[in-house]
């Protein structure tokens, strides 16, 4: 296949996942510290957890987002941190470092949000206790990466695991534990906050369905399962993946040449030609002139006899000049006119190719020829006196180079 496709469009990411690997080093430092600085579990509680963790009675934005960042023991910050690393990394790759950032910090607002309300709605009695929220941050990531990576599958433990399966059983975990922490007054479960993380865990959801990351997941699985088709050899099958990502995108020139190609794989050079020509046409549009380029070779080494539009010919000509490619672009523009091509389009391509030979690759032979030709097939062109103006120039320069030589 010759697109590359990378996370996301437009953008070219780093594959190390530095804010991932920052935010654990970030909570594991910030644990370490408050275990250095504090003696006992009640000077932690009393001078750390109570400033900078989630009081709900004396709540505000700076311990909404310090909490962020906090754990209760040990466990509690491996478990974080391996959930945090199993699905950060990916997620950071696919957003960006700082969308990756936002997400985590929105996370943790939405889930202390969700905790001050259910403390409101039905715990009161734990208005004074305070929140330690790096769990509910995490839980963002979990249900963005829920939605993004749905069909991905984890390598643990020499095992590989569904993610969805886990991230599944992780939700209904904290949502049984998070109902039965309200009827049970149990004071280990409260120093847990599960309805915190079902919060953050909903914020990721909503945010990468609002950011339409859902469809790019579906996208790049309708990918995977087409170019799976092309090496089982099923090719209809493939037109039909590729046809059903169309929808997503009906302007996606990566999927309409793919489509072309199997087409033309397929010999139907009708259908072929007609995504070729779509996908041309939007790579020249939005700056992909290499990948229209390619595109063209690629039709032509399958077809050779397909035949593309006039207009787009010129155009990628004309493209093929600017990018210094000049004897490429005299291949392209020779076959803008077939027989009985528009005259106009046929007078614009001749001289373009007169003016490339004469300029370009310092052939004022070849040139000359061209432009002869030229006033043979048109007489009375408009442009006719721009063909007698170069021809004296070539003939010029033909003589000059005969001189020299």
């Amino acid at each position: 296949m010759t697109d590359s496709r990378a996370v996301a469009p437009g953008k070219r990411r780093s594959d190390f996942p530095i804010v991932t690997w920052s935010l654990i080093g970030l909570n594991v430092a910030v644990y370490a510290a408050t275990m250095f600085t504090f003696s006992s579990w009640k000077e932690r509680y009393d001078e750390f957890y109570m400033v900078f963790g989630l009081v709900a009675r004396d709540a505000h934005f700076f311990n909404m987002l310090t909490s962020c960042f906090l754990h209760s023991d040990v466990v509690h910050l491996l478990t974080n941190m391996l959930f945090l690393w199993l699905f950060g990394r990916t997620l950071e790759r696919a957003l960006g470092a700082i969308e990756y950032i936002m997400v985590y910090v929105g996370s943790g607002l939405f889930a202390a949000i969700t905790h001050l309300a259910i403390v409101y709605a039905f715990l009161p009695q734990d208005a004074e206790l305070p929140s330690l929220g790096a769990s509910g941050a995490i839980a963002g990531i979990l249900g963005m990466y829920a939605i993004r990576f749905v069909r991905h599958k984890l390598h643990l433990f020499g095992m590989e695991i569904p993610s969805a399966l886990l991230l599944l059983a992780w939700l209904f975990l904290q949502m049984f534990l998070g109902v039965f922490s309200l009827y049970v007054p149990t004071p280990t479960l409260k120093a847990v906050d599960y309805w915190a993380h079902m919060g953050g865990f909903m914020f990721g959801m909503i945010v990468a369905h609002l950011t339409h990351l859902s469809a790019v997941g579906r996208k790049e699985y309708l990918l995977n399962d087409a170019e799976d088709s092309y090496r089982r050899g099923t090719l209809l099958d493939v037109i039909r993946k590729y046809e059903a990502l169309l929808r997503y995108d009906t302007n996606d020139p990566f999927t309409r040449a793919e489509l072309g190609r199997t087409w033309a794989l397929l010999d139907d050079e009708e259908q072929a030609s007609k995504y070729y020509s779509t996908a041309i046409d939007l790579y020249l549009k939005t700056n992909g002139g290499t990948e229209a380029a390619a595109r063209y070779q690629e039709l032509l080494y399958i077809l050779p006899n397909s035949q593309l539009p006039q207009d787009l010919l010129y155009r990628l000509g004309c493209y093929l000049e600017e990018s210094d490619k000049p004897w490429r672009a005299i291949e392209v523009l020779n076959k803008v006119c077939p027989p009985n091509g528009p005259e106009t389009e046929c007078q614009m391509a001749a001289l373009k190719v007169a003016q490339i030979q004469l300029n370009k690759v310092s052939r004022p032979h070849l040139a000359a020829a061209t432009l002869e030709q030229f006033l043979r097939t048109y007489p009375n062109s408009e442009w006719r006196a721009l063909a007698e103006q170069l021809l004296r120039t070539a003939h010029t320069n033909s003589e000059k180079l005969k001189a020299d030589g």
